[in-house]
């Protein structure tokens, strides 16, 4: 057996290195041996799942919890504000050449197509999520 694992930090050791996870101070005292296929079987969570430490102080699957709505209102705000950030990247370069004068017809085109996508990506809500394409 190559691996030891903790019910209580929910984790797996190499067993080779006990000796020294002790004298670092980081092998909890409820680490046992495990074989190498309960390694392998709890070292990739599937989707939906997490990795618990069942009551029998072995690794078992859970169902992942739902995400509460402020988690959700946080992924929505971190996915709008990249996107809008994308945008405005993109736009930057071509509003200079536009104010400059010396753009051209094709990133005229451009910068209206990345200028109204942006636009419509301040419009989505968390409750009206009809996300716009982005342009080519």
């Amino acid at each position: 057996m190559n691996y030891l694992y903790s019910p209580t930090t929910n984790a797996f050791y190499l067993a080779a290195d006990t000796e020294r996870y002790k004298q670092c101070g980081t092998l909890p005292d409820d680490a046992t041996a495990v074989e190498d296929e309960v390694f392998i079987l709890y070292s990739k969570e599937p989707t939906g799942k997490r990795r618990v430490a069942g009551k029998d102080g072995l690794p078992a699957w859970a169902d992942t919890p739902p995400l509460t709505s402020k988690q959700q209102a946080a992924i929505f705000s971190a996915n709008k504000n990249l996107l809008l950030a994308e945008a405005s990247q993109s736009i930057a370069p071509m509003k200079d050449a536009l104010d400059g004068g010396y753009i051209d017809d094709a990133d005229k085109r451009r910068l209206i197509a990345w200028q109204k996508y942006r636009y419509d990506l301040s419009k989505v809500t968390q409750q009206n999520q009809d996300w716009p394409t982005k342009p080519a």
